[in-house]
């Protein structure tokens, strides 16, 4: 999937509004208020960013892959 924003490996910068969220949460019939949009967007920013941690540091995603013969 491509990006609309060019500087993807970077989360500091919260690009999805919580009225977005909502919209997009909304057409999947999912309805929140802007108190648990904002709970799942810090969530998702959390994982992306603990995700580009792990990428840049080279920590194995599969450890068992490594102690298995």
């Amino acid at each position: 999937m491509n990006s609309v924003y060019k500087d993807t490996k970077r989360f500091g910068d919260k690009k999805v509004s919580i009225k977005h969220a909502i919209a997009i949460l909304a057409k999947n019939h999912i309805k929140v208020d802007e108190d648990e949009a904002t709970t799942i967007l810090n969530f998702l920013y959390m994982v992306a960013k603990v995700h580009g941690h792990t990428q840049r540091e080279g920590i194995c995603r599969n450890p068992l892959a490594e102690i298995e013969p």
